[in-house]
């Protein structure tokens, strides 16, 4: 979600409080211990409920394009040349040099 200027800073959420909770994490204390020693570091840390709900929503729109696009991005990976055509057909091709010396 893009934040225009005049909205940056302006929310529900209280500076001080998010900025002890920061203090916790970073420190290892208080509110963030018991996650930190049962999970370690986040890569991310989202505060305020409007950042949650924000990053919620936004997996939920990855998860849909993924689980629409996901029989063509998964469909790349090297193909036996013997039991398929080098460019990914279904016909098998013999006898063709694809550039090598198999002299050796």
């Amino acid at each position: 979600m893009v934040q225009k200027a005049r909205d940056v800073g302006v929310g529900s959420g209280d500076p001080a409080r998010g900025m002890s909770v920061l203090v916790d994490v970073v420190r290892g204390e208080g509110r963030a211990k018991k996650t930190l020693d049962r999970h370690g570091w986040p890569l991310w840390l989202f505060l305020g409920a409007d950042a949650v709900s924000d990053v919620r929503a936004r997996i939920t729109r990855v998860a849909h394009v993924l689980d629409q696009w996901e029989d063509i991005a998964t469909n790349v990976s090297f193909l036996d040349e013997a039991a398929v055509g080098p460019s990914g057909t279904d016909t098998p091709v013999v006898g063709v040099s694809h550039g090598r010396d198999d002299l050796s």
